[in-house]
């Protein structure tokens, strides 16, 4: 949409940061909200159950792995942050490639694919234990074919999203999504530790693989016709022509209007009288007007998100228990889909070969804009957003490395064996994660100031779990410390992504969001580096390494209510009113 570099973003109405919210996203959803998304949209319950049981598997598996890793190196802090990097770089250089086949390959076949090819992997992990040499190279191997196939998954699934729901509940979908996340972490991680445990290892890789194969067969309950890359242009055609048959049926038999009135002849006049009407399309365009605030005479650019052009928002039919879902915002538009049809028609593997090449070029000139969009004057304030999320990354990389090392502590293993700490350590993680932004969203209301604050307290929260940590004589104050610390990670996550949004043009956000995510990924797996390099190489303690980070930490939560202070004082940031999708050349 419109903006551009230097125009400082969305643009806020007077009063700036003082503004109340945004009132629709000033509502609040309860649990029955959530359930009765997933209760009216089965296809969008299949993805999500796919995810769900995949991402439980997942754990097991991340749980065995570092165990093995562990074993076969003697203790090795750099062959354990050898794992945590292969966890990443996969989705980092496959990326673009990913995307192209996303929007190119019927996405339920991807989805189904990738779970099979994830499923032949851990099959493969199982069978690590019984290599008599090189176990830890062939375990990298096997590790990076696993997340490799992982990273053509999620992009899929994503875009799959606003073609299951409507567009007034894709919100209430993301959020259902993130709830998942950290309630299968819990669930997995803890599951994982006493399965290793009991059972070992190679039985954690085999339920994983039975669990991939049951999110395949979820993901293959969804019908087909959803996953093509054209699936959202066929439904608004499809859309388009039945609201043409019941204008022209209800203009054909209508009542002559009273003396003094007339009958609506605009488009979004007949539209919204359609919606005050009841019938199953109500609320759609009102939606739609209500969400972007287009003017008139403007025409989305080519590369616009497809998802946020005003025919995108048109759902064709809002399922019902029983039927398909036709409806939502797709991922991508009519352009984008047609481009996607034709690849296929066009295509076989030179074609996507050709795209992949092209897509890798993009991505480069995407980092490039995000660059080039920063460096002007009136935009410096992103590059704080930018920075949010990778300062905690830096000491992210060594958190895995940590929980390792502390597993593996007699001290430490009351409840179990080192298989079991683990676990309860990673399970401990999930549940912070999922408390963390329930409780201080009722503290911090969502729009800049606010969030701001949201940000400097998840860093302070982040700092005082690592305290909590340095002094810890026994697993219960380490699980005490790792809870405080993992709601301070997710509110800073959950905080940081809705600053950008708010900050950040449409035109713009995307390339922004590449760039973060590459930052965010290098500074990873650079704390990862370091914080094995720190056991073999410097031969710290886990004492003085708890030490450094804690320092680290602290300085981060000083600096950050520093700028939050700041920021909130200045124009720049009064100025950044809460508009996600509002563009600077409306205001």
């Amino acid at each position: 949409m419109a903006g551009e570099p230097g125009s400082g973003g969305g643009a806020a109405p007077a009063g700036g940061a003082s503004e109340p919210p945004n009132k629709a996203l000033e509502q609040t959803h309860g649990l029955r909200d959530y359930y009765r998304v997933l209760a009216a949209n089965r296809q969008f319950r299949y993805l999500w159950c796919a995810e769900m049981i995949d991402n439980i598997g997942s754990w097991l598996s991340y749980v065995a792995t570092l165990e093995l890793v562990e074993q076969f190196s003697g203790g090795s802090g750099l062959a354990i942050s050898g794992v945590v990097i292969i966890r990443f770089l996969p989705s980092l250089l496959l990326a673009p490639v990913c995307g192209v086949v996303a929007d190119r390959v019927n996405r339920v076949g991807v989805l189904v694919v990738a779970a099979v090819i994830d499923a032949a992997v851990v099959c493969g992990l199982a069978a690590v234990p019984l290599v008599q040499a090189g176990q830890v190279a062939v375990l990298y191997a096997l590790l990076a074919l696993q997340f490799s196939a992982a990273a053509f998954y999620e992009p899929a699934r994503k875009a799959l999203v606003p073609v299951l729901v409507p567009a007034d509940q894709l919100h209430l979908a993301t959020t259902i999504d993130s709830f998942a996340w950290s309630i299968t972490g819990a669930v997995g991680a803890s599951v994982g530790g006493v399965v290793a445990s009991r059972l070992g290892v190679s039985a954690c890789f085999l339920v994983d693989a039975v669990t991939y194969l049951v999110a395949a067969w979820f993901a293959y309950g969804i019908p087909r016709e959803l996953g093509a890359p054209d699936a959202v242009a066929k439904q608004l055609k499809k859309f388009s022509s039945m609201r043409q048959v019941e204008l022209t049926g209800a203009l054909g038999h209508e009542e002559p209007a009273p003396a003094g009135s007339h009958r609506p002849h605009s488009r979004s006049s007949v539209d919204a009288s359609t919606a005050e009407n009841g019938s199953h399309h109500a609320g759609t365009l009102t939606h739609a007007e209500h969400r972007h605030h287009h003017s008139p005479e403007r025409k989305p650019k080519a590369w616009e998100p497809a998802g946020l052009e005003p025919a995108a928002d048109l759902p064709a039919l809002q399922e019902q228990e029983g039927a398909s879902t036709l409806s939502g915002r797709g991922s991508g538009g009519s352009n984008g889909a047609a481009a996607g049809a034709a690849g296929q028609r066009d295509g076989g593997g030179a074609a996507l070969l050709a795209a992949a090449t092209g897509a890798l070029a993009e991505g480069v000139r995407a980092l490039q804009d995000g660059w080039a969009y920063m460096r002007c004057r009136e935009n410096r304030d992103v590059a704080a957003l930018v920075l949010m999320k990778c300062a905690a990354a830096l000491t992210w990389g060594a958190v895995d490395i940590l929980n390792v090392k502390f597993s593996q502590m007699k001290s430490m293993q009351w409840a179990g064996d080192s298989s079991t700490t683990l676990g309860l350590i990673f399970a401990t993680v999930g549940l912070g994660c999922f408390v963390g932004p329930v409780l201080l969203n009722h503290l911090f209301p969502p729009y800049p100031a606010s969030l701001r604050w949201g940000v400097a307290a998840s860093y302070c929260l982040f700092f005082a779990g690592f305290a909590l940590m340095l002094i810890a004589p026994n697993i219960s104050l380490v699980l005490a410390s790792t809870f405080v610390r993992a709601m301070g990670s997710a509110v800073l996550w959950v905080y940081s992504t809705l600053l950008m949004q708010q900050r950040v043009p449409n035109d713009y956000l995307g390339r922004i969001s590449a760039l973060e995510g590459a930052a965010y990924t290098i500074a990873e797996s650079a704390s990862s580096v370091f914080g094995g390099a720190a056991f073999d190489v410097l031969r710290l303690s886990l004492h003085h390494l708890l030490l450094i980070l804690t320092t680290m930490a602290g300085v981060m939560a000083v600096g950050w209510s520093l700028y939050a202070w700041v920021a909130n004082r200045s124009k720049a940031g009064a100025r950044a009113g809460y508009l996600p999708v509002r563009q600077s050349d409306e205001g």
